[in-house]
């Protein structure tokens, strides 16, 4: 575990010294370990979707410091969470859809302009524009769901592939990600170029999933 969150330091930022000595960086990621541990040690059960759905919405910690949110993070991830009764009970829970329409907000701003009463007209001006904010935190955290579901399995897949059907790929992906580039040019030189910066880029891309995959699988 020492290690692992070391790591996460190493590549936040924090430079790790090859001779182990107890340079500030050391004394530094060991301080954050056990802080983690400690804060751990407080509260080590799943997090529930009511302490979860609050933390997504960032009520209690948009004041927090980037190593305090780091900190919290870690937390949960090894905590864990637990779902709720039922998908039904879950939405009871939200303050508002995980996505809100364009159509629903420009009905309900048509509707208000009719209402009378000014102080009403501005409480339901704050609503709408409350409920675009909490809508968007939780439609972002969907999405950044479904996409590691896909890199955890982009990862899987991969690694099971052989070193040709990794290069076949890797020119698939070129042709279909730069495909507005290749229909305006066939100058060969223009196109090797710019491969291998795709090519260079691609590998680092497969590296942060293949991590994601390591994580998960718990391969330290």
């Amino acid at each position: 575990m020492y290690e692992h969150a070391s790591k996460l330091l190493r590549d936040s930022g924090i430079s790790m010294p090859k001779d182990n000595s107890a340079s500030s960086a050391t004394i530094l990621s060991q301080k954050r370990f056990h802080d983690i541990m400690a804060t751990l040690d407080e509260k080590s059960d799943a997090v529930s979707m009511d302490e979860l759905i609050p933390i997504l919405l960032q009520h209690d910690t948009a004041k927090d410091t980037l190593a305090v949110k780091e900190r919290d993070g870690f937390v949960w991830l090894l905590r864990g969470y637990c779902a709720d009764e039922s998908v039904e009970a879950l939405r009871n829970k939200l303050p508002c859809p995980p996505a809100v329409s364009v159509k629903q907000v420009y009905n309900a701003s048509i509707t208000n302009e009719a209402n009378g009463d000014i102080l009403d007209k501005l409480l339901m001006r704050e609503s709408i524009m409350l409920q675009c904010e909490q809508a968007g935190s939780l439609a972002s955290f969907v999405a950044s769901v479904l996409r590691s579901i896909q890199c955890i399995y982009f990862a899987r897949e991969w690694s099971n592939l052989r070193k040709k059907q990794k290069r076949d790929f890797v020119n698939k992906a070129f042709s279909h990600h730069e495909s507005a580039f290749l229909a305006k040019t066939d100058n060969a030189t223009r196109i090797a170029k710019k491969k291998q910066a795709f090519k260079s880029r691609h590998a680092k891309v497969i590296a942060s999933r293949n991590e994601l995959w390591r994580i998960i699988t718990l391969q330290f």
